[in-house]
């Protein structure tokens, strides 16, 4: 390696005096390899925490935006409150507001249950959404077997489910076959007519683990609720044909649910609100926070690194007395003498950022495997690992160089 070194510099960039202090740099660390890389430990740290860093958060960011796009864009979710004693909101309020509030282009309403599903090959705890046949239209959700939810079968009442992705690996296995089948949910038969595409994971990874039924049978046979009684429902989905009419569009839905719920003036809203844009946002501060956070600790990491190498370096000064005298001696300059000790300390954290960056995108590439995530690093990152590295060994060496080029000949040699 040192051979391959010296003549990229002295032959080709035709920087002789560079080359022996490469040569002699890489020497130097290969003497004391187990040294060597407790020294660049902290870099090592350091640049595979930035890396770490900005992949996980560039796919976090990619993952929140997709799940939005999935769930659908340009949507305003209404929640009824927990108070089992105020207003609640009904099914006709959905198709109300689909009617009065200008831009909307479909609302959804639904029914959220906690269930025990049991299928042929396991049972799981999971959540089972009662939906209407527009729910599906949110999101463009597509089937990888069988159908959606029709509007038949929400007259009917039918016992059908569809399932997400994972709900089907799990009650029926890898590669198992769910559409024509039975499963229980909560005790009741249903009859499996589709399965959806994944969708992810991530904020709304859960979706792939739910069981879509038709609303009045979510109501009827998981609720418990009797046929012709009010048709309560848990959260409604409004989406509007641009971001313009979203933002119009929230305050239109306030004002219409006070009025219809009945709410005096001064008081709280028995619902809430969060709109798609809002919640991204709210989500992409969060991801920047915690990515601030993590960076301070990288930077402490580089720090630390730092001050690590300029110590090593230091002592490699003062145990090297005797061939920095022979060097002088042998006609080397104090500019010789810096430039050997401070290759060194550059070696040393550009071969730790090198590290780090290689241990950096493996945990990225095996985080993003994991969840699910299009997760990778940057070129602009990989270039700004790299610099760190060896800005870190400019910085960690400098000291340490001049003490070493300071040394007089005389007394360099008197320790021989």
């Amino acid at each position: 390696m040192s051979l391959i070194i010296g003549f990229v510099f002295d032959r080709i960039l035709g920087a002789p005096r560079l080359a022996l202090s490469i040569n002699l740099a890489w020497r130097s660390a290969l003497q004391a390899p187990a040294r060597s890389v407790l020294t660049i430990l902290g870099v090592v740290i350091g640049v595979a925490s930035v890396v770490l860093i900005a992949g996980l958060g560039d796919g976090a960011r990619h993952a929140v935006a997709n799940q939005i796009q999935a769930m659908g864009p340009d949507m305003i979710m209404v929640s009824s409150s927990h108070e089992a004693a105020g207003p609640r909101l009904r099914a006709r309020h959905a198709a109300d507001m689909r009617q009065r509030l200008p831009g909307a282009v479909r609302t959804a309403p639904q029914i959220l249950v906690r269930v025990t599903a049991i299928g042929p090959v396991r049972a799981f705890d999971t959540r089972a959404i009662g939906v209407t046949s527009d729910y599906f239209n949110l999101g463009a959700a597509r089937t990888v077997s069988g159908r959606l939810i029709t509007r038949q079968d929400e007259t009917g009442r039918e016992r059908y489910a569809v399932l997400g992705s994972e709900a089907a690996e799990r009650l029926f296995g890898s590669g198992g076959v769910a559409v024509g089948r039975q499963i229980q949910v909560n005790r009741v038969p249903f009859t499996v007519i589709g399965v959806l595409e994944p969708r992810g994971a991530g904020l709304f990874g859960e979706i792939d683990a739910t069981i879509f039924v038709p609303l009045p049978t979510a109501a009827e046979r998981l609720r418990g609720v009797r046929p012709g009684a009010p048709d309560q429902v848990d959260v409604i989905s409004i989406q509007f044909d641009s971001s313009q009419s979203l933002r119009a569009g929230r305050g239109a839905v306030t004002g219409y649910l006070r009025q219809t719920l009945r709410v005096r003036e001064g008081e709280a809203d028995p619902f809430s609100l969060v709109s798609t844009e809002e919640f991204a946002e709210q989500t992409q501060a969060l991801i920047g926070i915690v990515q601030a956070a993590l960076a301070a600790v990288a930077a402490v990491s580089l720090v630390v690194g730092a001050v690590g190498v300029a110590n090593i370096v230091l002592v490699s000064v003062g145990e090297r007395t005797r061939e920095i005298g022979l060097r002088s001696a042998l006609g080397a300059t104090p500019s010789d003498i810096l430039r050997q000790f401070l290759a060194e300390s550059v070696l040393l954290c550009t071969a730790g950022g090198l590290i780090g960056l290689a241990s950096g995108y493996a945990i990225v590439w095996a985080a993003g495997a994991l969840l699910g995530w299009s997760a990778g690093v940057s070129p602009l990152y990989v270039a700004a690992a790299l610099i760190g590295g060896a800005g870190t060994g400019v910085i960690a060496g400098v000291a340490p160089a001049l003490r070493a080029a300071a040394l007089n000949p005389v007394d360099a040699l008197r320790a021989l």
